[in-house]
């Protein structure tokens, strides 16, 4: 299956997958959203808005559990996710293999 637009996501999405050579739904179950979360911060020069975490994940979401979750309803999780870690997932972890290739 490929990727395509869809409820809550609009067509920025799976063309923000594409310039990670990410173009099926099979490629999508096997990436981790805070890897390509950090890695489009870095390719842009600049951190975007945490929601971009929540609207890349739902579509991986759906990829893995054949159910589109709204995006908005992803970001509570997040944020408990990230006050119980001991760093930030938006910040390269000290040796952490998925700071350096998305892949």
């Amino acid at each position: 299956m490929s990727l395509e637009a869809g409820r809550h996501i609009g067509s920025t999405t799976p063309r923000n997958f594409k310039t990670f050579w990410i173009c099926s739904r099979k490629q999508l179950v096997t990436r981790y959203v805070d890897t390509l979360y950090r890695h489009s911060c870095i390719k842009a020069g600049r951190c975007h808005d945490p929601c971009d975490h929540d609207v890349h994940y739902a579509p991986i979401s759906r990829a893995r559990i054949s159910e589109m979750l709204e995006w908005w309803r992803l970001t509570p999780v997040r944020k408990s996710r990230q006050k119980t870690e001991a760093s930030s997932p938006f910040q390269p972890r000290q040796g952490n293999n998925d700071a350096i290739s998305p892949f």
